[in-house]
């Protein structure tokens, strides 16, 4: 597990936790929001590791100490890490939370209690969770994460102090994967490409062997989409709904596509291309579109990325959008 030295990016609300603590100002409820895999974890567990340690060193833990290597290890007896059962957080669950709040702590001097995806809460659980925050205790301190705020209690995110986390830069996820895996240049590529600032996504991404290829596939197909006839579209189509999960992907891989496409027109900046290995096609590809086109293209897209979240059929949804995008 990583310590707040080995986070990438997020420096300003890494500053903000270490002044809490060395000015013994810990608030009883946090709240970190972001996109799903920059790091609103990682932070967490580090400032619960911080917060535990017996011999911090710079406003960070140690990671030797006893309270370090429990946190480590999953098993530090005042940390409690809640996700969703099935989908959604229970009331259960945080009647859980209700008993072990009323305890002292069992080692240390403080009880946190990390809850991931609260957005996922039903109403009763969010409800009993707000009695919990509407009531501050030097010895608890809680840390919500969630992608989603506007599906929150206002209530709740009023008692919360937050934190909020940015997608990271290309150039923070190159040095994250190169810190962790050292791929190859084509593999990071990939992965900035789909990984929308999220170097979690950007980690599964390069140990994906199969993506760079599908990749390939989805832009040979979109390249060539005019000179399909309407049997080989609906036949494509119906190849590229095979797995719902790699239709969204595939999705994305069209969307930047396209995003490129237009910000080369308007530009003529290749710094700003995220598909940096197809340099040579892209100013060629342009030569087709304007602008308008483009955004319409781009919204068609969008537009079947929130149907795929409903219970349409993928297969018509993405022949329906192929044709749109002859």
């Amino acid at each position: 597990m990583k310590l707040f030295r080995d986070i990438i990016g997020h420096q300003e609300n890494i500053h903000l936790l270490q002044n809490a603590i060395s000015q013994n100002q810990v608030a009883h409820a946090y709240l970190f929001l972001g996109p799903k895999g920059v790091g609103k974890k990682t932070t967490a567990l580090a400032f619960a590791r911080t917060l535990f340690c017996s011999c911090l060193t710079e406003g960070d833990a140690c990671g030797h100490c006893r309270c370090c290597q429990q946190a480590n290890e999953g098993n530090h007896p005042d940390l409690h890490q809640i996700s969703p059962t099935g989908s959604s957080i229970k009331i259960d669950q945080v009647r859980e939370i209700q008993k072990i709040a009323a305890l002292k702590p069992y080692q240390g001097q403080r009880v946190i209690f990390l809850l991931e995806q609260v957005e996922t809460m039903t109403p009763e659980a969010a409800n009993c969770l707000l009695k919990l925050l509407e009531e501050p205790n030097q010895e608890i301190s809680f840390i919500l994460l969630s992608t989603q705020p506007h599906a929150l209690l206002s209530t709740v995110v009023s008692r919360c102090q937050i934190l909020s986390f940015r997608a990271l830069s290309t150039a923070e996820i190159t040095r994250g994967l190169k810190q962790t895996l050292n791929p190859g240049e084509k593999e990071i590529h990939l992965a900035l490409t789909l990984a929308g600032g999220s170097l979690g996504q950007a980690l599964k991404i390069t140990q994906d062997k199969q993506l760079q290829n599908i990749r390939d596939e989805t832009l040979i197909i979109v390249r060539n989409l005019k000179k399909l006839t309407l049997n080989e579209i609906c036949r494509k189509a119906e190849e590229l709904a095979a797995s719902r999960d790699m239709l969204a992907v595939r999705l994305d891989i069209i969307l930047l596509w396209y995003r490129d496409i237009l910000l080369w027109q308007l530009t003529r900046n290749q710094e700003l291309l995220l598909n940096q290995d197809y340099l040579t096609l892209i100013p060629e590809e342009a030569l087709f579109y304007t602008p308008d086109r483009l955004f319409r293209i781009m919204s068609k897209i969008e537009q079947t990325q929130r149907y795929l979240n409903t219970n349409v059929n993928g297969r018509l949804a993405i022949e329906v959008l192929m044709l749109n995008l002859r």
